[in-house]
């Protein structure tokens, strides 16, 4: 007989092994069951009820990281017994993550973890193929930024458009945060906020997109008003001189937003955002030809990225620009998200966080994992 096709009398000799005066094989005996169990999908009634047994028995003298590997290597197994997941869940974080990441819980077990659990445990739900939209939503609101990465990696997680919006809001100063949205399935009209974090094609993308929404011709370029036009005055004495501060803080005073904002489109490599900024404030080609010319080297010196730069000034209306300055800045209104929960009556802050009730203890959500698992 094949030695994986028969698990009981196999071990039984790892018993009989492990009985050996003076030899600890304990851990290498669990590690050789798991593995041995891990091989086949399907086992009989009584060799799952030894496997339990002898497996249980061998986890009360295991260390932690032993139980890890175990946890691990059995979370995803479908023949796994219950009674192991449940000791899994039991010993919380590290060992119980792989269970709550792989392992077939019901969707309460992942909403509690989501929501309630430590860091470690929503960070493992968070991975999960099949996510619920109400556990995204909890996922999101939580503040560690590791559990938002990976909500926003996995692509198979609903995330829909107010919650990609309200990402978009908390990936203002994250570039990881940001590149890990842009790879999400979104029209690029709303990924004008990620600008700054795009790549080439994608900020094309992003700004034919902008141009598709104002179709209409832009009178306002030809005709600022009074105050416009002192502003853009201001920018131009600055450009002229040159004052390289005076220049930042006339062209933040006609955008009409933070000096910081200015300086993160001002200094981005490719000088898109710059561009943008200047066809918003209404600059004349040969202004901004004189803007992009005195700026690093990456630009002044390419005479095709002078040109390409200065043709985004003079082809882009100045509302498109605005539209996506403010949106790149976040100066733009913002939206307060909208949850399941708030509409069920559960008050939340704007940032998303629960102001109805204190986080549960992480024994309390393991406890009723355990009931779910048992049936009960």
């Amino acid at each position: 007989m094949d030695h994986d096709d028969d698990l009981r009398g196999s071990l039984e000799r790892l018993v009989r092994l492990g009985r050996t005066p003076d030899v600890d094989i304990r851990p290498v005996l669990l590690r050789v069951l798991v593995d041995m169990f891990a091989r086949r999908l399907h086992h009989t009634p009584g060799d799952l009820a030894q496997f339990e047994d002898m497996i249980g028995r061998l986890l009360d003298d295991a260390d932690g990281e032993v139980r890890q590997t175990v946890a691990d290597r059995l979370a995803g197994h479908p023949a796994t017994p219950r009674s192991l997941l449940e000791r899994f869940l039991r010993e919380g974080d590290a060992v119980a993550a792989p269970v709550l990441a792989r392992a077939a819980v019901d969707p309460g077990t992942v909403l509690d973890a989501a929501e309630w659990g430590t860091p470690a445990m929503a960070l493992a739900v968070a991975s999960r193929p099949d996510l619920s939209p109400e556990a995204v939503a909890s996922l999101v609101d939580r503040p560690e930024r590791d559990v938002l990465l990976a909500v926003a990696g996995n692509g198979a997680a609903p995330v829909g458009l107010d919650v990609f919006r309200y990402l978009v809001r908390r990936a203002r100063d994250d570039e990881a945060l940001g590149r890990a949205l842009l790879r999400r399935d979104m029209p690029p009209s709303e990924r004008a906020p990620l600008f700054l974090f795009a790549d080439s094609a994608e900020r094309a993308a992003i700004i034919l997109a902008a141009r598709r929404d104002d179709l209409r011709p832009d009178g306002e370029r030809a005709r600022p008003n009074a105050d416009e036009a002192a502003a853009l005055e201001r920018v131009e004495r600055a450009v002229m001189a040159p004052d390289r501060d005076g220049f930042d803080t006339a062209l933040a005073a006609a955008l009409n937003i933070r000096l910081d904002d200015v300086w993160r489109l001002i200094d981005d490599p490719k000088g898109e955002p710059l561009a943008l900024a200047l066809a918003a404030v209404g600059a004349s080609p040969e202004l901004a030809a004189r803007v992009f010319i005195l700026s690093g080297p990456a630009i002044g010196h390419s005479v095709m990225a002078v040109r390409s730069l200065t043709a985004l000034v003079e082809g882009m209306p100045r509302r498109t620009a605005g539209r996506l300055v403010a949106a790149m800045t976040h100066a733009a209104a913002r939206t307060v998200r909208r949850t399941a929960a708030e509409a069920e009556g559960r008050g939340r802050a704007e940032d998303g966080r629960s102001i109805a009730r204190a986080r549960e203890r992480a024994e309390d959500i393991v406890a009723s994992a355990q009931r779910r698992l048992r049936g009960g």
